[in-house]
């Protein structure tokens, strides 16, 4: 039997994840079934108007679903819509 079929749907179904502003990380290998990936969101609002972090050596995508923002990676700025 493949590993999915085996997952335990705590494991693979996380909720909520829209209910907090600022940056939060939801889903990592120790919380899921997930080996390799994280996901978390970042929502900003006007109480939460921006948000800085680092990711390390880890690689990191970002999608704009509503609105729009800029992102600044090692001094260059890039918008997102």
């Amino acid at each position: 039997m493949n590993t999915e079929a085996n997952a335990v749907p705590e494991k693979m179904i996380f909720r909520q994840t829209h209910a907090h502003t600022g940056r939060r990380i939801s889903v990592t290998p120790s919380n899921s079934s997930t080996r390799h990936l994280s996901y978390g969101r970042i929502i900003l609002d006007s109480s939460s108007k921006s948000e800085e972090f680092s990711t390390g050596e880890r690689e990191t995508g970002l999608v704009c679903l509503s609105g729009e923002a800029a992102v600044s990676v090692d001094s260059k700025d890039f918008p997102l819509r």
